[in-house]
């Protein structure tokens, strides 16, 4: 378990960077009510809102799944929600959160006679293949959820956290992407170092003038930087975002390309989210404010501009321990890897 334990000893470390993140946005969470800041986008009699605990709870049914949205837009930011996935089955649906524009395996019988979550450790320890990780991942399900930051139309940008949903005691997949100017393409899989159904855990996007960093429990997990200079169009950065979160369906693709589809029997299926906080320019038409004299907002700090090499290093640590897919590694896809791949690598 040496690995796995290296991967927590320096999650925890790389962590104390990022508190201040979650500290100064706790500062500006959400504390109105939910429908001062909240609109439903669809399924009303799907999303259970408490304004006392600041619980969302959405619901996938027979009939719909459910999502809804931040009113207020925002350029650039900090943004985070807690979220607790759906236990048990939960084939053929996906949760999100996303901001957008309107967030070696060994195939030994250690690795097999226990736990899921301590077969993620064999990642960590034991020979693999990427086949071989592509068919533990085939393993999730078809419900998705997902929370994101993004806007609409044919150009939408989009910073999004997806979760496929899986078999009773098969590991949840966590999906990234982001979406430039209506250009998406750039998922990537990996799998958590805990089980998401047990308790909440904090998911959150920075996005600034230099990179986006998602993070897990304060954890970097993922970066993007912004390489317009270079490369016009790849970056998000005119199109003022809104946060939404959902549930739906996904049988069509999400669980082994649609091989595993939902099991209504098991429905309602339900997921909660938690202690909304939001720290970001206001877009509120005029965005002059948001890419004019922006060098003060605290997440345009040189802190999150470029992460230091000791965290680069934990992050190349953990993509070599726990990532499923990479889209920049998938010649299939790219005989030759997009342009943004060699600025993001780790």
């Amino acid at each position: 378990m040496g690995s796995l334990n290296m991967i927590k000893m320096n999650s925890g470390l790389l962590s104390v960077l990022f508190t201040a993140i979650m500290l100064l946005g706790s500062c500006l969470s959400i504390s109105a009510s939910f429908s001062d800041n909240f609109s439903i986008v669809w399924s009303q009699q799907n999303v259970v809102a408490d304004d006392a605990s600041s619980n969302v709870q959405l619901s996938l049914t027979p009939d719909a799944g459910a999502q809804f949205e931040s009113k207020q837009s925002y350029l650039y930011g900090s943004f985070s929600v807690k979220l607790k996935l759906v236990e048990g089955e939960s084939a053929g649906t996906v949760a999100s959160y996303y901001v957008s524009i309107l967030f070696p395996v060994s195939w030994s019988t250690q690795c097999y006679s226990s736990s899921w979550y301590r077969k993620f450790a064999c990642l960590a320890e034991c020979n693999h293949t990427f086949a071989e990780r592509m068919f533990i991942s085939s393993l999730t399900t078809n419900m998705y959820r997902v929370f994101q930051l993004t806007s609409y139309g044919d150009t939408h940008d989009e910073i999004d956290f997806e979760f496929l949903g899986n078999e009773t005691g098969q590991p949840y997949v966590m999906h990234t992407n982001l979406f430039a100017n209506g250009v998406g393409g750039r998922e990537q899989r990996v799998f958590l170092w805990f089980d998401p159904t047990e308790d909440f855990h904090t998911y959150s996007a920075i996005w600034n003038h230099h990179q986006i960093i998602w993070l897990v429990d304060n954890t970097p997990i993922r970066i993007y930087k912004n390489i317009e200079a270079i490369y016009p169009n790849s970056y998000p950065s005119t199109q003022p975002m809104n946060i939404a979160a959902s549930i739906y369906e996904a049988s069509s693709w999400a669980t082994r390309g649609g091989a595993v589809p939902i099991n209504w029997n098991y429905a309602p299926f339900k997921v909660d989210f938690q202690n909304f906080s939001f720290d970001g320019c206001e877009a509120n038409g005029d965005i002059s404010s948001c890419t004019e004299n922006y060098a003060g907002n605290w997440w345009e700090g040189t802190t999150y501009q470029e992460l230091p090499q000791s965290q680069l290093n934990h992050l190349k640590q953990f993509h070599q321990s726990y990532m499923l897919y990479d889209y920049c590694t998938d010649q299939s896809r790219y005989p030759t890897p997009p342009t943004e791949c060699s600025y993001n690598e780790v």
